[in-house]
């Protein structure tokens, strides 16, 4: 039923992604990037999420989420022909579903990261998710997948008059483990600016129909009240700050499931598109200060 068109997404999605593998050097010129300077990753290609675009009040259709696990499967499978990654599978796309923080936690050096890549220190082997037929691995692990429900991601970066441990609270406070906003995953994370380091929250939201980025602003909000009255009773500060003096931006990253449907779906005319496309090239030169 869905062959034609995950034979197309593989497809289109294994050759940008070995072009990538094979053309970008991450000890070249984009590569050379200070260790705590960047998001933790273990790759040049470090996450690769197959996310079928469902009601995101309901689960995935058993029958969409087997061809979203065998798009993941066909890409991981390309890239591992490339030779230059080493590839682990998470969610429906790995035989026991295992989640993507545990795949990273077990297989990779993701959490012990601070932006760039860093050989496993653990010994530990890849597990039955992965390709552990893969000996050449010079541009890092990658992970590819398919999770439960589409992700949507956003940060909160604070000023810097926020320390790690204060920023730590907040990534507790937003965590759904915690009884925090439903569904999201954090970390603290350093942010280096001209002026030096600040500390961002990135934010993935596992279930936004459940967690949403609407919620992370409120629980932020309740987060800074709480910081503003800790100050005052200490006498930190001379005067009652505001929200600026502890958020500096609190921004979401990526796109939405109902953006990729206007894209898709959307009555879209040659502008558009060519609107679109210019609007995406920028954003990727801005990345590489171009």
């Amino acid at each position: 039923m869905y062959t034609h068109i995950t034979q197309q997404v593989s497809e289109v999605t294994s050759r940008l992604i070995c072009g990538a593998l094979e053309e970008i050097d991450l000890n070249g010129e984009h590569g050379s990037v200070k260790q705590d300077a960047r998001h933790p990753f273990v790759g040049l290609v470090d996450h690769v999420s197959v996310m079928p675009m469902m009601d995101s009040s309901q689960s995935c259709d058993s029958l969409i989420r087997e061809a979203a696990a065998r798009v993941a499967r066909e890409i991981g499978a390309e890239m591992s022909q490339a030779n230059l990654v080493n590839v682990h599978y998470y969610g429906a796309a790995c035989p026991d579903n295992t989640p993507l923080a545990t795949v990273r936690r077990k297989n990779t050096a993701f959490f012990r990261s601070g932006g760039a890549v860093q050989a496993k220190s653990d010994g530990t082997k890849p597990d039955s998710g992965g390709d552990s037929s893969r000996t050449s691995t010079t541009k890092g692990d990658s992970i590819v997948g398919v999770p439960q429900h589409f992700v949507e991601n956003f940060n909160v970066r604070l000023t810097s008059n926020v320390s790690f441990q204060m920023a730590k609270t907040l990534t507790e406070h937003l965590r759904g483990r915690n009884n925090g906003v439903a569904g999201v995953e954090a970390l603290t994370l350093p942010y280096i600016r001209n002026d030096g380091k600040v500390y961002e929250v990135a934010c993935n939201l596992t279930n936004p129909s459940q967690g949403n980025a609407d919620d992370i602003k409120s629980y932020v909000v309740e987060w800074v009240e709480t910081q503003r009255r800790r100050a005052a009773e200490k006498r930190a500060f001379d005067k009652a700050e505001g929200y600026k003096f502890y958020v500096e931006d609190a921004y979401r990253v990526g796109t939405t499931e109902h953006q990729c449907r206007e894209v898709l779906f959307g009555n879209k005319t040659t502008k558009d598109w060519l609107d679109h496309d210019e609007g995406v090239q920028d954003r990727f030169r801005s990345c590489f200060g171009g």
